[in-house]
């Protein structure tokens, strides 16, 4: 009788925007992982960096070439290399979506089509300067049927999708900001000296609230760690207690130090603001119940 296995094997692929030498992605392709019965092996698809030095390193390190890109704009040309760059160089201009796609090969689509999103955003940023390199909403349209002029079937049909095409989800939608408002609980607990930076808070495998559980992305913890951890964990519960430290008032006004709630700049129409926590009395929104 033949016996077929439980185990599940997956490939999970990685790409490295600041690559490097290539010893983030060498590390990433000796690792596994294991959740349940699957299985994960870690494969590096490629990785893009100014320096062309670093660029032959990572290939050699990681298995797969590696691209050298500049996207520096000219105050970042000058502190990198310390000089101005060369007579009929120019600042990029094309968004690293399109610049990044060869490097990754057909790694892209592949993404998409095996996580199958409906509906989503990304968004690249210079952290540095807060430049908007590449915004992409999804789902799309080709907008050379307005151009042609639509017809009502076809408009219609756009109009009706649930996934709303329509909507520059990027800028006219609301969506929880996750693991990037663990900056905004770290920073302000830090700050009002709730505590320090060698202090360690104690993380577990999940924290309650009423009959909630409230787990740890891990389903295990670190057991007491400092913050520097915190953040390099991306500990779910460490942050859940600091937040807890820092109480509504001060958690609703940290974000508005970092222009949370606040227009972007952004030269694009419908943009909305967020939703920020406070300590009033809830209410319904539409299509939400309290």
């Amino acid at each position: 009788m033949q016996i077929r296995s439980l185990v599940e094997h997956r490939e999970i692929r990685h790409f490295h925007l600041f690559a490097g030498l290539g010893g983030g992605a060498k590390g990433f392709n000796a690792g596994s992982a294991r959740v349940g019965n699957m299985i994960g092996t870690f494969r590096c698809i490629g990785g893009v960096d100014v320096d062309a030095a670093a660029i032959r390193d990572f290939g050699r390190l990681a298995g797969v070439p590696g691209t050298v890109l500049d996207l520096f704009d000219r105050d970042q040309y000058r502190d990198f290399y310390g000089c101005d760059p060369p007579a009929g160089w120019r600042r990029p201009r094309r968004t690293i979506a399109r610049r990044g796609e060869p490097c990754a090969g057909r790694a892209r689509p592949w993404g998409r089509r095996a996580a199958g999103p409906k509906r989503g955003v990304g968004i690249v940023m210079n952290p540095q300067t807060g430049e908007v390199l590449a915004m992409v909403s999804l789902p799309t349209y080709d907008d050379n049927a307005f151009a042609k002029g639509i017809s009502s079937k076809d408009f219609a049909k756009l109009a009706n999708n649930k996934d709303k095409p329509l909507l520059n989800h990027a800028v006219q939608a609301h969506y929880p900001p996750g693991s990037t408002y663990k900056l905004v609980t770290g920073s302000g607990a830090l700050a009002d000296g709730k505590i320090t930076a060698t202090s360690r808070v104690t993380t577990r495998a999940f924290l309650t609230l009423g009959s909630t559980r409230f787990w740890e992305w891990n389903r295990r913890g670190w057991g007491p760690i400092p913050i520097k951890l915190g953040f390099a964990h991306s500990s779910d519960t460490f942050f859940y207690q600091l937040a807890g430290m820092l109480g509504i008032e001060r958690l609703a006004h940290g974000p508005k130090e970092y222009g949370f709630g606040a227009p972007t700049g952004i030269s694009l129409p419908g943009q909305v603001s967020a939703l920020l926590p406070n300590d009033a009395p809830p209410q319904a929104y539409p299509g939400h119940p309290i």
